[in-house]
């Protein structure tokens, strides 16, 4: 019951596509994929691609066992979530310079219940969202909310460069 993570490749840049690829000691494993503590999917395929914003570390876990607890996540994202109040639609914004900058309008169509997730934010910063309902003659009266973000810490920056005339290998850590 352990899994081994074979390689990490990537695949494509802007975005950044990154494929992991595992193995387990077990004959015909199921794996179960995790992501920041989520469960993202789970099956037999032993690899799977995850996309990732500018900025963005990839924390991901493995397990091919259903009863493997992931560790907690940390993601630099928020999901918003909220009950319809009668609106046409429901406007998502930003605080941002001073203004609200509407981030994304999403129609009412019938549903009872709202999610939607933000992009990847700025960790160690206080960010602000509101959402508004769309009436035909007006704007109802918006919920906001505050959070400041903790996620995990990135990954650092390494690079190195090589000397051919002194065979030195130099490197930073960023």
């Amino acid at each position: 019951m352990a899994v081994t993570v074979d390689s990490v490749l990537v695949l494509q840049e802007a975005p950044r596509v990154v494929r992991v690829t595992v193995s387990s000691d077990e004959a015909s494993p199921t794996y179960y994929w995790y992501r920041e503590g989520v469960l993202e999917g789970q099956g037999v395929q032993p690899w799977r691609d995850f996309t990732l914003e500018e900025g963005e570390s990839l924390m991901v876990e493995v397990f091919d066992s259903a009863g493997a607890t992931p560790s907690t996540g940390y993601p630099r994202r928020l999901r918003l979530s909220w009950y319809a109040v009668g609106a046409d639609a429901y406007r998502v914004e930003y605080w941002e310079d001073d203004s609200w900058a509407t981030e994304v309008t999403l129609p009412a169509g019938g549903r009872d219940y709202f999610v939607w997730e933000t992009g990847v934010l700025a960790d160690g910063a206080e960010h602000q969202f509101r959402v508004v309902p769309v009436l035909a003659e007006n704007d109802g009266l918006p919920r906001s909310m505050t959070v400041f973000m903790v996620g995990r810490p990135d990954a650092p920056t390494v690079t190195d460069s090589y000397d051919d005339g002194t065979g030195e290998l130099s490197g930073t850590i960023t």
